[in-house]
Formats: structure tokens, C-alpha cells, sequence
């Protein structure tokens, strides 16, 4: 159904009408279903040019909503680390032992992978704004009450509810690309949404130490709520909703407003409240069940992200006690993972969206989500080697700056993975893009939680030289092994 711009009435083609379908329920007042003179007419976009539809909003529209959300994936996701030059003084003042410090530490991640399989859905219940706003408001209210911790349950307990909020960026910021990019345009705003999420927990360290130092580790938490509440105070203003569902849904119940005819819904609408909740919910968890493409990105990014979590929540400690660091001088050894991330992210946008215009020419019109494949091994076999480099550099003790260097190119590989592995999902799943990105990131939460927890015990026993290397060699199987099924049998397994 199209909508006449002029008279703002529906103009309805003979094959827009929906055909009879025996499990829509009738209309209780009309006695109606879907068939017939009186059928149901479903809203849908003033063709491919509709300039209410995201995908053909002016450059300024998409850029501020992926800038916003982005900025607030840094933000929110820099609380995962921040803490980390403050531990110490966090122990004295609150009685804290080694494990309870870690565990306040890790807490925040656990919903990383979890919290999406519910936000995500709601995303596209609700729309992407109303949720962007509610859950950026939960992790600042959560976040403020752990500065005003005075014992070790309150600071877990804010710890853990904040990460809650956290996690939305995970289920927010991939939508919102596939919203506004088509995909031979995705891989600079792609670039940026899952870099965000990479430099926060890099750069939190680096502002953490700086707070510390400056007005004591209780600002660490109060400071970044500030930060994030005037993020959301731009959004209220600026963040435009994207959902397409969403828009529909408005533009039919504009419909239906002016001219009181109650025919007019978009795709879905009838659905009842609680079946959708029921359907949009289980998703997720039916995808990483049963689709074996989420299956094998899950795997790999959960190794992909639990290692650069491990990396990020140690990285500090390693200036601190090997090479005699202040915590601010340790925190700002993590420019390197910065500048890692950065560099991969951006050459890893320009690379795949070039590889993805070429490989679309030399094949069919409608390219397959293979084609993000190739970029793969190289970006897996990158941060494995920044891995071999950083941690036998680390153990030999060499000159600071030689551990850095490992580390910058460990992180140029794994935002180069993460971006194409999520650029797979949204072109193998374009239907349900929230759902799958959620599914594919719901291992996360776990390697991220548990790796940061065992990687004292394994540093002390292992060596940074063996350890890092241990992560490396399953990295490198992983990027070896995931890409090349993928690649050989990923659409025979989507058609499945």
C-alpha cells in the first residue's frame, strides 16, 4: 500500500491486498478478516525513494544517529575498565580481597552477551529510540550509586546493573547501520559502531587513571554518568527513530487518525501484544539454536572479544609491576590498543566495502553475505600475531614500547573480525538484524566475564609468553577454521 504525498490518503494497489488467512483472528466488531471488501490494507513505504524510509535519509540524519549511539557505546562500555587503575585504592576503602576485587571487576560483562537477547527484540517492538534513552538513563543511575558504594555488595550489586544498560549498545548500534546503510555502504559506519565499543573499554583505563590521581576513584563512576546523562540529552533532541517497523507503525495510526478509517495498519500490527513479546523474545535464543552460521560467529567472537577483555584488564598491570609505571603512565600505555582499533576499523571499512563492490560485479546482482568472508583470515592471522608479539615481548621484559607495538597490532586484527563477522550477520539475517546480532554475541558475556578472572592464576603460571600465546593458537584455529566453513558451506547452512 502507498500513501499519496499530497492528500496523505492511502492509495492501495490491487496487489497490496493481503490474501485470506485462516489464523489472523477476525475483527470483533466487523466480523472481518483479512479477505474481502472490507480487508485490513497494510502501510508500507511510498516506494524505494520514500524519504521517511532511513535508507534514503539526508547524510547528516544517518551520521548524527550512528555518532550518538556510538559515543554512547563508548561511554557506557568504557565503564567496564575504567575501574581498573582504581582497584586498588577501591580494596582499601571498601576491605576488598583479591577475588572479590576481580569479581567487581568482571560483574559488569556478564550481561554483555545476555542483556541483548531481550533489549534487541524490544528494539523492534518499540523502536530504537525509546529503548536507547531508557537504557542509557538505567546504566548512569546505576553507575552514580556504585561512586557511592560503602560496602562490597552495593559496589557488585551497581556494578551488575549497570553492565545491564551497558549491553544495549550491542543490541542498538548494528540495527541502526542496517537501518540507514545499504550493505555496499556499510563498512564506514560499521567501522564506527563496533570500534566504539572497543575504545571505550581501551580508553577507560587511560581516563580512569587520570581520575584517580585527580579527585579520588569514587569520580570514576560519577564522571562517567555525567558524561553519558549529556550524551542522552543530545539524543532526546537529535536521535531520530530508524526502526522501519516503527515508522510504519506511526504512519498508520496517522492513517487511521485522519481518516477514521481503522483498516490501516502496518506489517505485524494486529499481532497481539503478548504473542509478539513471545516471538520477538524467543528469536534470539531459536537462532543460536538452531542456525549454524550464528553458531560459528558466536564462537568466534566470543573468543575474539573474551581475549581483548582479558588483554584490556590486564594490560595496565603489566607497566605497573614489571616495569615500575604510576597507574596514570600504565593507563596511557593504552593508546596503543586505540590506535589499533582506530586503524583497523577504518582500513577495515574502506577494505570490505571495496572487496564487497567487487565481488558483487564479478557475480550476481544480489551479492551473497560471503562475500565478508575473505577479509577474515588475514584480520584473524593479524591478531594472532599481535598476540605471539605481545606476549613473549611482555615476558622477555624488553623495552616498553616493543609490548605496545604487539599489543596495536593485536588490536588492528580484532576490530578488522569483529566488523566483518557482524557485516555477516546483517547480510545472512537482514530480516531480523537485532535478533541475529544478538544471538551472535550472546557467548561474549561469558569468555569476557571468565577469561578476565583466570588470567592472574594463568599469567603466574604460564607466563605472559605462554599465555598469550595458548589465546593466540585458538584465535588462530578459530579464524582459520570459522571463515573457511563459512565460506565453503555458509549458504547451503543459511538455506537450512
Amino acid at each position: 500500500m502507498l500513501i499519496d504525498n499530497k492528500s496523505c490518503l492511502p492509495v492501495v494497489a490491487e496487489t497490496d491486498r493481503l490474501p485470506i488467512d485462516m489464523d489472523t483472528p477476525m475483527d470483533a466488531e466487523k466480523g472481518q478478516g483479512h479477505g474481502g471488501a472490507e480487508s485490513e490494507q497494510v502501510v508500507t513505504w511510498e516506494g524505494i525513494d520514500d524519504p521517511d524510509r532511513p535508507l534514503n535519509w539526508s547524510a547528516r540524519q544517518k551520521w548524527t544517529l550512528v555518532l550518538l549511539a556510538s559515543a554512547s557505546s563508548f561511554a557506557t562500555l568504557s565503564g567496564g575498565t575504567m575501574m581498573a587503575p582504581g582497584v586498588q585504592d577501591i580494596s582499601r576503602a571498601l576491605d576488598l580481597n583479591v577475588e572479590t576485587t576481580q569479581l567487581s571487576l568482571s560483574i559488569f560483562v556478564v550481561w554483555y552477551g545476555f542483556g541483548p537477547m531481550f533489549i534487541a527484540p524490544m528494539t523492534d517492538i518499540y523502536g530504537r529510540r525509546p529503548v536507547w534513552l531508557a537504557t542509557g538513563l538505567w546504566f548512569s543511575i546505576w553507575n552514580m550509586v556504585c561512586g557511592f558504594s560503602h560496602n562490597k555488595s552495593l559496589l557488585i550489586v551497581g556494578r551488575l546493573l549497570a553492565g545491564l544498560g551497558a549491553s544495549s549498545s550491542f543490541g542498538i548500534s548494528n540495527p541502526i547501520v542496517s537501518d540507514c546503510f545499504p550493505p555496499a555502504k556499510r563498512g564506514r559506519a560499521l567501522g564506527i559502531a563496533t570500534t566504539m565499543p572497543l575504545l571505550g573499554p581501551a580508553f577507560g583505563p587511560i581516563i580512569g587513571g587520570i581520575l584517580v590521581q585527580a579527585a579520588g576513584w569514587r569520580w570514576l563512576f560519577w564522571t562517567l554518568s555525567i558524561f553519558l546523562a549529556t550524551i542522552l540529552i543530545l539524543g532526546y533532541w537529535l536521535f531520530y527513530e530508524s526502526s522501519n517497523n516503527t515508522i510504519l507503525k506511526r504512519k498508520a495510526a496517522m492513517l487511521r487518525k485522519t481518516t477514521g478509517d481503522n483498516r490501516y495498519h502496518a506489517a505485524g500490527e494486529l499481532e497481539s501484544g503478548k504473542a509478539k513479546l513471545t516471538r520477538s523474545f524467543a528469536l534470539p535464543f531459536r537462532m543460536l539454536c538452531f542456525e549454524p552460521a550464528i553458531q560459528i560467529i558466536a564462537g568466534y567472537l566470543s573468543v575474539n572479544f573474551g581475549t581483548a577483555y582479558l588483554v584490556m584488564t590486564t594490560f595496565a598491570s603489566l607497566f605497573v609491576d614489571e616495569h615500575g609505571f604510576s597507574a596514570r603512565a600504565a593507563g596511557l600505555q593504552y593508546i596503543s590498543v586505540a590506535i589499533g582499533f582506530l586503524g583497523g576499523a577504518h582500513l577495515g571499512g574502506l577494505a570490505m566495502d571495496k572487496i564487497y563492490k567487487r565481488l558483487r560485479k564479478a557475480g550476481s546482482a544480489e551479492a551473497a553475505p560471503e562475500v565478508r568472508v575473505p577479509l577474515m583470515l588475514p584480520a584473524g592471522i593479524i591478531s594472532a600475531v599481535g598476540l605471539f608479539w605481545y606476549g613473549w615481548s611482555a615476558q622477555a621484559k624488553v623495552f616498553w614500547l616493543v609490548p605496545d607495538i604487539g599489543i596495536a597490532v593485536f588490536s588492528f586484527g580484532n576490530v578488522m573480525t569483529t566488523q566483518l563477522s557482524q557485516a555477516y550477520v546483517m547480510d545472512a539475517f537482514a530480516g531480523s538484524v537485532a535478533s541475529g546480532a544478538a544471538a551472535s554475541q550472546v557467548l561474549r558475556s561469558v569468555t569476557a566475564f571468565t577469561f578476565p578472572i583466570f588470567a592472574p592464576a594463568m599469567y603466574q603460571n604460564l607466563g605472559y609468553g605462554w599465555g598469550n600465546s595458548i589465546l593466540a593458537f585458538l584465535s588462530l584455529f578459530l579464524g582459520l577454521a570459522g571463515p573457511g566453513v563459512l565460506w565453503v558451506y555458509g549458504a547451503r547452512l543459511r538455506a537450512k
